[in-house]
């Protein structure tokens, strides 16, 4: 099976698809508006990286894959990517990160790579907290 242009190992779609929820659901208590087309590129970008553990992928390299996916130009998913992170209800963001990430909030962690690194972090552990 392919995915967006890669070999997606038979059984992994499963995974693909719990990463995308279980992001989905962060970002929505992140305070992230899940109606933006950034945010489906978020979820993308989280989904690349998790099924992706045995190569480092640059961030260039992830917009540039969602890009042809959706036939756009890899600066503009950068900055939609960029535009729903910035433009998050901050109240929400503050009241939640802690708990989501496990250390306090910080402005810093709301940056496109900062941000997604933090939540396939968290997508991979609780996956694989289900799968034990």
């Amino acid at each position: 099976m392919m995915e967006w242009g890669r070999e997606v190992k038979k059984g992994c779609l499963s995974y693909i698809n719990s990463y995308n929820s279980i992001s989905f659901k962060i970002l929505k208590q992140l305070g992230i508006k899940t109606s933006l087309k950034g945010t489906k590129f978020v979820i993308d970008a989280i989904s690349i990286i998790a099924n992706n553990d045995d190569e480092p992928t640059s961030f260039e390299e992830i917009y540039r894959e969602i890009s042809t996916k959706y036939n756009l130009s890899p600066v503009y998913i950068r900055s939609a990517i960029k535009y729903v992170l910035d433009n998050r209800n901050n109240k929400l963001a503050e009241k939640n990160f802690e708990k989501i990430f496990g250390y306090e909030y910080n402005e810093y962690s709301f940056t496109n790579k900062e941000l997604i690194q933090e939540i396939v972090r968290v997508v991979l552990y609780e996956t694989y907290s289900i799968e034990s």
